[in-house]
């Protein structure tokens, strides 16, 4: 299974189907595709990602580069 290292941990979340080979010690390949059919895990993934966004209001606009014609 796929393992999340220490630099990532507080940046990710465990979202993995019962049985999936790929990130748990199943053996159902079929498992790896039923997330796209599963509302509770799209719905988990959702909140963690947008608990995370950065929603202090829009970037700066950046300054056009100096060049030629100015």
């Amino acid at each position: 299974p796929v393992e999340i290292g220490p630099l990532y941990q507080d940046k990710t979340i465990k979202v993995c189907a019962t049985e999936d080979p790929v990130c748990s010690d199943g053996l159902n390949f079929a498992a790896h595709d039923t997330y796209a059919d599963d509302g509770a895990m799209i719905d988990k993934g959702v909140a963690f990602a947008s608990s995370h966004l950065d929603l202090g209001g829009p970037a700066p606009a950046a300054a056009p580069p100096a060049g030629f014609g100015d």
